[in-house]
């Protein structure tokens, strides 16, 4: 016996339980993978038995009963069904969301960005010949200065005004706090 022939012949999901006869019983004992699946296939029936058992005392509701026979004749009678009531509550559920979106789009056209008048700090120059630095804190004398190419885009972010020139680095003197932090800059070019 195949497999085709053993599923086919009552004992497969198709059918309702039935007992095995002698060839089924051989195919079982010498096909290891419907074995496997007809035990699957037992243990799912036997849960199904055991959960209709469980569930045996309870019922739909009256109503849901008679609406589900006045479709089945309905549909036995070719019958299109009437179309379900439609509360009034259900019409009205799309206002609170109409009206949010009437409010999302009043707050987005109302909304226009603003400029924003930012402080602009820049470099002071100082008697000496450097500029100090917008973030510096005034400290005492014992700092150190450090000779040394700065990019242009740095002391440009800096505030330090600089003449129109290339890309090359500029030569500049770094006057550093004691603790190593810069406070004031001096071009050297």
């Amino acid at each position: 016996m195949t497999c085709r022939e053993f599923w086919s012949c009552g004992a497969g999901p198709s059918g309702p339980p039935s007992p095995l006869g002698a060839a089924q019983m051989e195919h079982l004992n010498d096909c290891p993978a419907c074995a496997t699946l007809m035990e699957r296939q037992q243990a799912l029936a036997a849960g199904l038995r055991s959960l209709a058992q469980n569930r045996a005392a309870i019922e739909a509701p009256p109503r849901v009963e008679e609406q589900l026979l006045i479709a089945f004749r309905n549909h036995a009678a070719g019958v299109a069904a009437p179309p379900p009531k439609r509360s009034w509550l259900l019409s009205w559920k799309w206002v609170p969301v109409a009206a949010a979106a009437a409010l999302a789009v009043l707050l987005v056209r109302n909304s226009r960005p603003r400029p924003v008048d930012a402080p602009q700090q820049s470099a002071s120059l100082e008697a000496d010949g450097f500029f100090r630095l917008p973030y510096a804190v005034d400290s005492s004398d014992d700092g150190d200065l450090v000779r040394v190419q700065v990019p242009r885009s740095t002391l440009i972010a800096l505030g330090v005004p600089l003449p129109e020139g290339g890309g090359e680095p500029v030569e500049a003197e770094v006057l550093l706090s004691a603790g190593g932090a810069p406070e004031a800059v001096r071009l050297l070019q």
